[in-house]
Parts: structure tokens; C-alpha cells; sequence
């Protein structure tokens, strides 16, 4: 059976808690048993101090001045010994003069402690004339002392255990509380489900590790909301997208068969078919790329010119559905290499130039420069159109996403720069969106560079600058996105 976390630290807090108290017991049991003793060898030395003052030799006779009366202190009795260790004055108790005829006396330089059974006696040796005299002896029953330390064992034994029954009832109603929050979380994730991810779990005024907890948890539920909200609002932006050109295509096929037409009538309603088919074409097509987002990080990648990639991208250049002069100017260093997918790298910067030429005026300018920064390369892409509102700046890189203003029905379905800005991120770089200095908007793109050595030579017509104009549908002067 698996245990709680509250009902393990409460046993883990109790047994330390226990070990501990153990260790306290017992120090102060001995360290108290010792000073009882020694306190009591205190008295011993000071009685045998007054005894040894007061004996009187007489010719190698040793005597009292009462002749051995020490009832004027009955509590440390005192006795004189002659050298073989026989009582001269006083009496020995039992079990002290046993132990003194099984282990006898001998001279020492100070004074000697011993313990016999229930008895503590101290002995000093008396020397006349070098020679030893005898013994002076006192002693004082140990029963004072084994009552102190009963007693105080018996405090220890009885407070012990209720301490640590207080301690690990007190440490387990901590643990409860201490762990509420968390049961708190536990029941709010369990009934959070994809329909109410607006909920969100209590969070504590306190600043501490839980409340870290919750607000980490909080965060994830809002990234959770909005990438669910992100994703409510693609599906639905997808399917209007779809929805318009199919629409197109039921309606003049309903038409057509409606009653029987000449040859340029049918002809004319394929045409119009054709034409939305393939609107739906690129927009599945960018729809399947997107979704493939998470694939594109375990594409190949090979060190490549950006002046290649940029030429190829305006090559690729979607044509316009009118004529329009604009000129596309770029000046990227030949030997600036970047490491990516070709064809990948090429769809992202083909993109932001298309968003960048629809959005240019007539007889306007697309510039194109490349530089490098530290460890990237920097490529800078700007028009000459009416910019982007700071507040859309951001939000242009998202799917389906288009400045109201610059809303053209049928130009762009708005996915062109997600799909710049989802390559550009697997290859390790960042896409942003700025004003120009003069007006218009700039695109920046970073991407790492590398030095590695190509086998091709840097098409010639990336190097330095060029300059061409390219025929361009006339398109008004707003930004799709």
C-alpha cells in the first residue's frame, strides 16, 4: 500500500524527531548522572579536607580529637584505617569493608573515589615521617543520587513520547495544511477540459513554492486557452477560406447546368472553375505546410548563398493579375552563407517579397539588403506602401490574419507570412515587421550563417547590386497580410 505524501512526511518528521529526542534523552540523563557525582565527590574531598586537618598522630597512632564522634556530621561519616587497612576509628558500612577485603587499600599520592554497591567513598593516605600511618575514609550513601537520576529518567520516558506523539499529530495537520493548495490544483486540472479552460487554479497570496506552483500551472492553462483559441479561430478562418471558392464553383456549375449553353458560355464557366480551383489549390497547399510545421524540424539543411535565395525568390514571384512597374532593388554580400533548406528558405523570402510588391504603389521600389550580425545574417526587405499599424505588427504573422484595411477579396488568404514566419523559426532565425524610415513597411529576417565551403560558385547575379523592374498587377495601395 502506497502512503500519502502528508502521511510520509509526518513519519519522516516523527522519526527525526525521535532519533533526536533519543540523543537529548540520553545526553542529558549522563551528563546530569555526572554532575550529581561529581557534586558528590565535592562533598567527599571537603569532608576528607576537615578529616585530614583534624587527625592527630600520635608517635604513628592516628586519632580524633572526639575520639571518632562524627555525629556532628552523620551525613559524611568518616573512619580512620591503620596501614594493613583495619578500622581504627568509625565504622565501615558492608558492603564498603567487602569490597576493601577483597581489593585493599594502597598508598596514593591524592585522593581516591570508589563506589560500593549503594555507597560513593573517597580515601586519602597519611604519611608520618615518610612512612604511611594509615588511611582517613569517608563516605555518603548514593541512594540521593539514584533517586535523581530515576527521577529524571522517569521525566524523560514519560515526556518523550508524548512530545512525539504532539510533535507528529502537530507535523501531519502542518502537512494537511501546507498540502491543501496542492489537493486544490489536483481538483481544478481534473475538472478542466477543453470547453473551460477560462478556469484557472487559486493561487495564494503568499510567495512561496506553491504559489509558484500555481501560477506555473496558471500560465500553462492560458498558453493551453490560447493555442485552443488560435486553433478555434484557424479552423474557422479555414473553412470560410474554403468555403468561398467552392461556393463560386457550386453556383456556376448550377448555372451551366441549369439549361443547355454554347460553347463559349461552358467554356467561360470553366474557366471561372479553373480559376477558383486553383485559389483552392494554394490555399491547401499552405494549409498543409502549416500543419506539417512540426516535420520541418528534421529537414536537411546545407550551407547556401542568401544572395541565391533571394534571386531565386523573385524569380518565383507570383505574377500579378495587372501590370504594374515595380523594381526590386537588392544588395546582399556573394559570400554571406546562411544554413537551411533551399527550397524552403526560398518559399519564406518569396512570400514576404509578394506581400511587399502587392502592397508597393505604381512604379514603386521593393529594397532588398543582406548584412551580417555576430553569428546571423540579417536580411532586410522594404516597400514603399502605406505600413503596417504597429498594433497589427505582431499579429500579421498569424494564419488567416489580414489588416482590415488592406482586405482585398480573392488577393491573399493571409498565410503567406505565417508560413514565412514558421520556416524561418525551425531554422533557427526570427522574422519581424517594422516601419521604414521613409514610409512603407520592413520585413527583417535572421538566420544563423555558417562558413563551410559550397560546391557551386554564388550566382553571379546576386552579388553586389541589382536592380530590375518587374510587371506587376495593379493592385491598390494596402497591405494584404
Amino acid at each position: 500500500m502506497k502512503l500519502s505524501i502528508r502521511a510520509r512526511l509526518t513519519i519522516w518528521y516523527s522519526g527525526l524527531l525521535a532519533a533526536a529526542l533519543l540523543a537529548f534523552s540520553l545526553a542529558v540523563y549522563f551528563v546530569m548522572a555526572s554532575a550529581l557525582l561529581s557534586n558528590l565527590d565535592t562533598t567527599l574531598r571537603q569532608r576528607l579536607n576537615q578529616v585530614a586537618v583534624a587527625v592527630r598522630d600520635d608517635n604513628g597512632h592516628l586519632g580524633l580529637p572526639n575520639g571518632g564522634d562524627n555525629s556532628d556530621d552523620a551525613l559524611v561519616p568518616d573512619v580512620l584505617l591503620d596501614p594493613r587497612g583495619h578500622v581504627l576509628l568509625g565504622t565501615l558500612p558492608p558492603d564498603v569493608g567487602s569490597l576493601l577485603a577483597h581489593h585493599p587499600l594502597s598508598p596514593a599520592s591524592g585522593d581516591a573515589f570508589r563506589s560500593a554497591a549503594g555507597t560513593r567513598f573517597a580515601t586519602r593516605t597519611i604519611y608520618h615521617g615518610g612512612a604511611v600511618a594509615g588511611y582517613a575514609l569517608v563516605y555518603q550513601s548514593l541512594k540521593p543520587v539514584d533517586d535523581a537520576r530515576h527521577a529524571l529518567l522517569l521525566i524523560l520516558l514519560g515526556a518523550g513520547p508524548l512530545l512525539l506523539v504532539l510533535a507528529g499529530a502537530g507535523g501531519y495537520a502542518l502537512a494537511r495544511r501546507g498540502l491543501r493548495p496542492v489537493a486544490e490544483i489536483t481538483s481544478v486540472a481534473s475538472a478542466i477540459s477543453t470547453s473551460d479552460l477560462h478556469r484557472r487554479v487559486p493561487d495564494s497570496p503568499v510567495r512561496d513554492e506553491l504559489s509558484a506552483l500555481a501560477s506555473t500551472f496558471n500560465a500553462m492553462i492560458a498558453r493551453l486557452e490560447s493555442g485552443m483559441e488560435r486553433e478555434r479561430r484557424f479552423t474557422a478562418d479555414a473553412s470560410h477560406e474554403l468555403r468561398s471558392p467552392l461556393a463560386v464553383i457550386r453556383a456556376e456549375a448550377t448555372l451551366a447546368l441549369d439549361r443547355p449553353r454554347d460553347a463559349d458560355e461552358y467554356r467561360r464557366v470553366l474557366a471561372v472553375i479553373d480559376d477558383q480551383a486553383a485559389t483552392m489549390e494554394d490555399l491547401v497547399a499552405g494549409l498543409l505546410l502549416l500543419a506539417r510545421a512540426e516535420a520541418l524540424r528534421g529537414v536537411d539543411t546545407t550551407p547556401v548563398s542568401l544572395g541565391e535565395i533571394v534571386a531565386a525568390a523573385v524569380r518565383q514571384c507570383h505574377p500579378p493579375p495587372a501590370e504594374r512597374e515595380v523594381s526590386i532593388e537588392t544588395s546582399i554580400p556573394a559570400d554571406l552563407l546562411v544554413l537551411g533548406a533551399p527550397a524552403l528558405l526560398q518559399r519564406a523570402v518569396r512570400n514576404v517579397i509578394d506581400n511587399a510588391v502587392k502592397a508597393s504603389p505604381r512604379g514603386g521600389a521593393v529594397r532588398i539588403t543582406g548584412r551580417q550580425a555576430a553569428e546571423e545574417a540579417v536580411l532586410v526587405i522594404e516597400d514603399e506602401g502605406p505600413g503596417i499599424p504597429e498594433a497589427d505588427r505582431e499579429r500579421i504573422f498569424e494564419p488567416f490574419y489580414q489588416v482590415a484595411a488592406a482586405r482585398t477579396p480573392g488577393e491573399s488568404h493571409g498565410l503567406g507570412l505565417a508560413i514565412c514566419r514558421r520556416i524561418v523559426t525551425v531554422h533557427g532565425g526570427s522574422v519581424r515587421a517594422e516601419a521604414a524610415p521613409g514610409g512603407g513597411a520592413r520585413f527583417v529576417i535572421t538566420l544563423p550563417i555558417t562558413s563551410s565551403p559550397r560546391d557551386s560558385d554564388p550566382d553571379p547575379q546576386t552579388a553586389g547590386s541589382s536592380s530590375r523592374p518587374t510587371r506587376r498587377k495593379d493592385v491598390p495601395a494596402r497591405r494584404p497580410t
